[in-house]
């Protein structure tokens, strides 16, 4: 007996926890909810929906009295992608539209421009802020540092690192432009940061696709060609003065009438000294002055003869170097236009870059939002999230709140009930 009646208390209990499934999901269901069900639920759950609404309404309108508004300011920038990125007289060729204004958007933002903008604004020098919220934050971080959880940052890092985490860049859909935005409490200050911004990205932009390295580069090899050029120019002076190579024909041609002029006459020498040994001996003093007339000759003929020899290759020698003089001077024009031409691609114009500024960044006269604006959305998210948190309650709600409910959980008819009265209203 005592095991059927165990027994059937389980069954009891399982059957009534199977019923209160059952009214759940009907619960739940709620596009078969009626109206009369939704009031239900409303006035059921008020408590719970009127204090996070109240809740969410009071924080936000807080916190929009309380923080200072932000004032954001924008520059919008153009980027022909089908012309090439330093001059747009030249074709760009086989790039598309995504790829382009990803490049570009990456160059705003990389760590090169923020850190020129934080340069140039001189941001690392701007007065801290002096709020109530600002004032907690430094205590915390210098907390935090000082027991080693955060390393210690600069003024001017801690400005880069707001740059690189605060601009906005945008692509503007189905168009060749982005926007650069950036938003802070001090309106003069986000328009001169956007526009220091939009100006260090052009620099930096020119500086990346320009041929500036190029032209210095052609401009060092012209130079150190036109030394070389120069150099050469006085040393073939120098060697023609030298050598005596001012008048090297009229030389040349007196040294050969006189060469030919000794031949011959070492030819009359000979004839008359073969004469004079047909009638005497070589130890005669006839034959040996007309010998001694031979060898001083032949040896004025050598000497002229070393003398031409020495005009021939001073000669030959001035003609090789006036030759490597035309060849530096063609290595030097040719250094000196390749200079010109990667100078002029590495003009910064501007006018025949690319990328272009459709519009620099104004000073906001109010922030994007008004406090009106805000506390509306507070409103419309906290009825939202109000609602949600009851429906969540709903569903894992397991009580039984109506005598519908119990006579269908419990299977017994009810012939009245009471009404619970909280303990607060006892």
């Amino acid at each position: 007996m005592e095991l059927e009646a165990v027994a059937t208390a389980c069954c009891a209990r399982i059957d009534f926890f199977c019923s209160l499934l059952e009214l759940r999901e009907r619960r739940v269901g709620f596009y078969d909810m009626s109206k009369r069900d939704i009031l239900i639920f409303l006035f059921k759950w008020k408590g719970t929906i009127l204090s996070v609404f109240f809740v969410v309404v009071t924080l936000v309108t807080l916190l929009v009295y309380f923080l200072p508004p932000n004032y954001t300011a924008l520059s919008t920038v153009l980027v022909e992608h089908t012309k090439a990125p330093s001059m747009r007289s030249e074709v760009y060729p086989g790039a598309e539209m995504i790829e382009v204004i990803n490049t570009e958007v990456a160059i705003v933002l990389s760590r090169t421009v923020m850190e020129h903008v934080a340069d140039r604004l001189k941001l690392d020098q701007l007065p801290t802020q002096d709020t109530t919220v600002s004032r907690f934050v430094r205590r915390v971080q210098a907390a935090l540092v000082g027991i080693g959880l955060l390393d210690p940052v600069s003024k001017r890092e801690q400005w880069i690192g707001s740059l690189l985490r605060d601009v906005k860049v945008k692509p503007t859909v189905n168009s060749n432009i982005f926007t650069i935005k950036y938003a802070t409490e001090d309106p003069q200050l986000a328009a001169d940061i956007v526009n220091a911004i939009t100006d260090e990205y052009l620099s930096h932009h020119m500086k990346i696709y320009s041929q500036q390295g190029i032209a210095e580069f052609y401009r060092g090899q012209m130079e150190e060609a036109k030394r070389e050029l120069d150099r050469l120019r006085v040393t073939l002076e120098d060697y023609k003065t030298f050598a005596s190579l001012a008048a090297t024909p009229a030389k040349k041609d007196r040294l050969v009438t006189e060469i030919g002029n000794m031949r011959e006459r070492v030819a009359l020498l000979n004839l008359e000294l073969t004469d004079t040994l047909s009638k005497y001996d070589r130890q005669h003093p006839k034959a040996i002055l007309l010998l001694t007339k031979i060898g001083s000759t032949e040896d004025r003929m050598a000497v002229l003869r070393k003398q031409l020899q020495d005009l021939d290759r001073a000669e030959t020698q001035a003609l090789t170097m006036e030759t490597t003089i035309k060849s530096q001077e063609e290595s030097y024009r040719a250094y000196r236009e390749q200079y010109n031409h990667a100078a002029q691609n590495a003009i910064d114009n501007r006018s025949v870059v690319n990328a272009r500024v459709v519009d620099y960044a104004d000073v906001p006269a109010r922030p994007p939002f008004s406090r009106m604006f805000l506390i509306f959305i507070a409103v419309v998210g906290g009825l939202v999230l109000s609602i949600v948190i009851a429906m969540i309650r709903e569903y894992f709600d397991h009580r039984v709140s109506t005598p519908e409910v119990a006579e269908r959980v419990l299977g017994v008819p009810v012939y009245g009930s009471i009404q619970y009265r909280g303990r607060w209203r006892r």
